[in-house]
């Protein structure tokens, strides 16, 4: 059913985030916290920034899929309207 492809896929992309959250986490913090970092980003809380920024990326992407879907609905609607008047 359409649920359980829903449910697999955000597991999948769960899976994929508990992957990659830790390692992007520890590599920002590391570099943060190195020599080569420069102001203003030499602060130890910058990956907390990153998984802020991360987060609105993910936040927007699904608001545009939510917008994409219902456009898509209105369409659908409204085209079994016109083929059951007409």
């Amino acid at each position: 059913s359409e649920q359980g492809a829903v449910s697999g896929a955000l597991a999948s992309l769960q899976s994929v985030a508990n992957i990659l959250g830790p390692l992007i986490g520890t590599t920002v913090f590391a570099w943060a916290i190195s020599d080569r970092a420069v102001w203003p980003l030499n602060a130890p809380g910058l990956s907390f920034f990153v998984g802020a920024a991360l987060a609105l990326v993910g936040m927007l992407l699904a608001a545009r899929a939510v917008r994409m879907v219902g456009r898509s609905e209105q369409n659908d609607t409204a085209a079994e309207t016109r083929s059951s008047n007409g």
